[in-house]
């Protein structure tokens, strides 16, 4: 009998390394994936935007998909430019939206900083959005905003660095 249990034990640690490490690689889309993510009507759940400055700060956005798919467009000064595509790791993208649940991303204000005169104009944004059932709310950080936005705005950068983009320009 204590064979038999000191199997299964065995057994259940072998199928959570397993599992474990089945979620931490990472995700290769294929062209199929991108020809089916097209045809299928898919629910947005976030959104990732830099905006430009008077510099030559990155401006791309990242739109992320039910199904752990993403569509990146980088417009001017990235490494990327035009449109890709990707599969994430969508138990990342519901820690980051924990995240902001649990720092109360929907009740700031939609704009940092929130004296409309202190805004700068040659700064780059970062407008976040995320969709949790029938709401929606986008930030916009110029400046000077909680140190607990700017904690869900690196863990999507994080999260937009780990995928694996195939450019889909020409489809």
């Amino acid at each position: 009998m204590k064979l038999s249990h000191s199997l299964i034990i065995w057994l259940l640690g072998f199928a959570v390394i397993l599992s474990s490490q089945a979620c931490n690689r990472n995700l290769t889309a294929s062209l199929s994936d991108y020809e089916s993510f097209v045809s299928e009507d898919l629910k947005e759940i976030a959104v990732f935007r830099k905006t430009g400055c008077f510099g030559t700060c990155p401006i791309y956005r990242v739109h992320f998909y039910e199904g752990g798919r993403a569509v990146y467009r980088g417009q001017m000064n990235v490494e990327m430019e035009g449109k890709h595509f990707g599969l994430f790791n969508q138990r990342k993208l519901r820690q980051i939206i924990r995240k902001a649940d649990r720092n109360r991303f929907f009740l700031w204000p939609d704009v940092f900083p929130v004296e409309e005169k202190e805004f700068l104009p040659d700064l780059s944004n970062t407008i976040t959005t995320i969709h949790k059932g029938d709401m929606k709310k986008s930030i916009t950080h110029n400046h000077s905003a909680p140190e607990e936005l700017k904690d869900i705005e690196n863990a999507f950068l994080e999260l937009i660095d780990s995928i694996e983009w195939m450019s889909v320009n020409d489809k």
